[in-house]
């Protein structure tokens, strides 16, 4: 399960969650949109959500969200992450 659902289905905020894992809500934010975390956050949680979301999951999530926004270049490490995800 990806970790924005199960904050969804357990009706968890953010903020709520950066609180539990003592990160910032900046830091949550980014590890919802691209996975990019520790394996120690990652771990934390799995603790959290009692292994419905797993250490893995956040680690090798494939829910990268690379939407760039109209005016806004991408970074070429995620252009060409979107150019190939385009090409599947």
């Amino acid at each position: 399960m990806r970790l924005n659902e199960w904050m969804v289905k357990n009706n968890v905020s953010q903020a709520e969650m950066s609180r539990q894992l003592n990160i910032s809500k900046s830091y949550m934010h980014k590890i919802i949109h691209s996975g990019q975390t520790t394996p120690k956050i990652a771990r934390a949680i799995e603790t959290i959500t009692n292994g419905e979301v797993t250490a893995s999951e956040v680690l090798y999530s494939e829910t990268v969200q690379i939407t760039p926004r109209k005016g806004s270049p991408l970074p070429p490490f995620q252009r060409q992450m979107f150019v190939n995800m385009i090409r599947r």
